[in-house]
């Protein structure tokens, strides 16, 4: 640091090296401390604030901070190999995990998949003579499935009529990755079946149509005062006038003209489509100004500001707009993958479990699911807590999936993604459901979100796989009670009012 001029600034300085990065201690010495290289000046600070009674010093390494650790919470494939079934998916047209009960399907997609594998172990000429290649019996049929799915380090490839080796440790981009065997795989088909959601990721943009309808101008400026200026030159000194002159009055040489450019700098939402429609206005203004022509000059000169005030007001009353959206499935299926979480040593609880501590519900994890896509979940409020136990309790709910960040792709802004707390399919629908506090319901960014959270349903209606409609629901959370049905909870959800 450079020598500071004031206690303040060394303060100020300190102060925003002391912000934790992401809100919390993350036990990450190089994240949680701050050094400081700087002159005896600073040191001076630092201590003075030690001694100062007026400053609350907390010595985080003498006090007892809890404990937390890391945990990889995987869904039912692992990440290391979901771009190997978002692949096999694709190129299957597999749109519905429901298909997935139809044993052909399920051969097809393992055939797939060992190529797929196939094809990220090779080397590049492997990969570009890969239609002559086959994939034969990698696992010793003597052997337990299970227990060799863990063993093999080698997949057997023939080519032309040689047979090639591929070491699967080494591969670069295969890295601890072992194929599944098939009774695997089948076992892998059969959970998603049983807990994945059918979900598109749907790209949502917006296009609005403006226009400007012809009006009758008012003219709602009463006077104009157009008398010439004039310069006095005074001796102050001895009290006494010396000379009067008139100022040229500047006018406008083109007052129409003059007009329709500043309305057209001033009005973003004009282009040069626009200029009939801008003179038309700009013309019944004129018609208005009760002078002469030379006088209009002036009046237009010295009163455009507000004439074109005046007039902005007006048109932008006769604007008519209309917005629409226009969709793009830019994947058939997602497959959510893996989740992180800081939770606190032994924060791993059943998820019937309400834990006194509330307000750190965020350091916990909850376990023992049967419905949801992961087995362990992780809560922003306890309310969210309640709600999955609604979930799991009623009968009509088939499964539900708390969507990790970012992996759905609902964008509400540009670069801003929504994440909704829950997506639940329930015999005749699916659900996208949001928990929030019921004095934060009618926040600007909360219904921004919900808008665009309402948009998306309305596309993932037209291309649901399984044809089932999809609602968007807000739910405040003085609503979730333990007992009622997700029918009656959704039924107390807050009304959106979606702006056509």
């Amino acid at each position: 640091m450079n020598a500071a001029k004031s206690d303040i600034l060394a303060l100020q300085t300190i102060g925003r090296g002391l912000r934790l990065p992401f809100g919390e201690i993350t036990k990450i010495e190089e994240l949680d401390t701050l050094d400081i290289v700087a002159h005896d000046h600073y040191r001076e600070i630092v201590d003075d604030i030690k001694n100062n009674p007026v400053f609350k010093k907390r010595n985080l390494d003498e006090e007892d901070i809890p404990s937390v650790e890391t945990v990889k919470v995987e869904a039912t494939v692992e990440n290391a190999q979901l771009s190997l079934f978002d692949e096999i998916f694709c190129e299957n047209n597999i749109k519905s995990f429901q298909s997935l009960k139809d044993e052909k399907t399920v051969d097809n997609l393992f055939e797939a998949y060992q190529k797929a594998f196939i094809k990220r172990a090779v080397s590049k000429k492997a990969t570009e003579d890969s239609e002559q290649m086959t994939l034969f019996d990698y696992m010793n049929e003597k052997q337990d499935e299970k227990s060799v799915e863990h063993e093999v380090d080698a997949l057997s490839v023939q080519q032309d009529m040689r047979t090639e080796k591929i070491d699967i440790k080494q591969s670069a981009e295969l890295v601890n990755i072992v194929p599944y065997a098939k009774q695997t795989f089948q076992k892998k088909m059969e959970e998603l079946k049983r807990v994945a959601i059918a979900v598109p990721k749907i790209n949502i943009s917006y296009s609005s149509t403006i226009t400007f309808h012809p009006f009758k101008v008012k003219r709602n400026i009463q006077d104009f005062d157009v008398a010439a200026s004039r310069i006095e030159r005074y001796d102050t000194i001895n009290e006494k006038l010396l000379q009067v002159l008139d100022a040229d009055v500047l006018i406008a040489e083109n007052p129409e003209n003059m007009l329709a450019v500043s309305l057209l700098e001033s009005i973003p939402e004009f282009s040069s489509d626009d200029a009939e429609f801008i003179l038309d206005v700009v013309n019944q203004y004129l018609a208005l100004i009760e002078e002469s022509a030379e006088d209009k000059k002036r009046v237009v000169r010295r009163y455009a500001t507000l004439i074109v005030n005046d007039l902005k007001k007006q048109i932008y009353a006769s604007k008519d707009e209309k917005t629409e959206f226009v969709y793009n499935v830019q994947k058939d299926l997602i497959v959510f993958g893996q989740f992180v979480k800081n939770m606190k040593v032994g924060g791993k609880v059943n998820y019937r479990k309400e834990i006194a501590d509330k307000k750190n519900i965020k350091q916990y994890l909850f376990t023992g699911y049967k419905k949801s896509y992961y087995a362990d979940n992780a809560f922003e409020s306890d309310e969210e807590r309640k709600l999955s136990v609604i979930l799991e309790d009623d009968e009509d709910v088939i499964r539900f999936i708390k969507p990790p960040l970012n992996q759905l792709g609902l964008f509400y802004r540009a670069a801003k993604q929504y994440n909704p707390d829950f997506l639940v399919e329930v015999k005749d629908k699916k659900y996208m459901i949001e928990v929030k506090a019921e004095n934060q319901t009618d926040r600007e960014e909360v219904l921004e979100k919900a808008k665009a959270a309402i948009k998306w349903c309305q596309c993932a209606t037209e291309v649901d796989a399984d044809g089932k409609s999809w609602e968007y629901k807000m739910i405040p959370a003085n609503q979730i009670v333990i007992g009622n049905t997700l029918k009656y909870v959704a039924g107390l959800a807050v009304p959106i009012d979606v702006e056509e």
